[in-house]
């Protein structure tokens, strides 16, 4: 009789025990809301994330077409420069 009162006493124990374990929280708690940044640092932030936007867009651009390709040389060049633009005099009025 007492072995069938200790096993008795053991699983009420057990028993009693379960819903407590269950009713622990076991999730982290969430941090602690971080402190609003001032204008410096939000301006600091949002300068290093156009960093990083231009040194990806960098590293996607193909390396075989920089300016090794020389731009094919136009007749019409020369005479463009050496007239002047459409509205512009040359006289002076003195």
């Amino acid at each position: 009789m007492k072995v069938t009162g200790n096993r008795l006493a053991l699983i009420l124990l057990a028993a009693l025990m379960i819903p407590i374990a269950g009713a622990q929280d076991t999730t982290p708690k969430p941090a602690a809301p971080k402190p609003a940044l001032g204008p410096s640092q939000t301006l600091l932030q949002v300068w290093n994330d156009v960093g990083r936007k231009l040194t990806a867009m960098a590293e996607d651009f193909p390396k075989t077409n920089t300016i090794s390709n020389p731009i094919p040389f136009s007749a019409a060049l020369p005479s463009n420069l050496s007239m002047p633009p459409m509205g512009t005099t040359s006289s002076s009025t003195s």
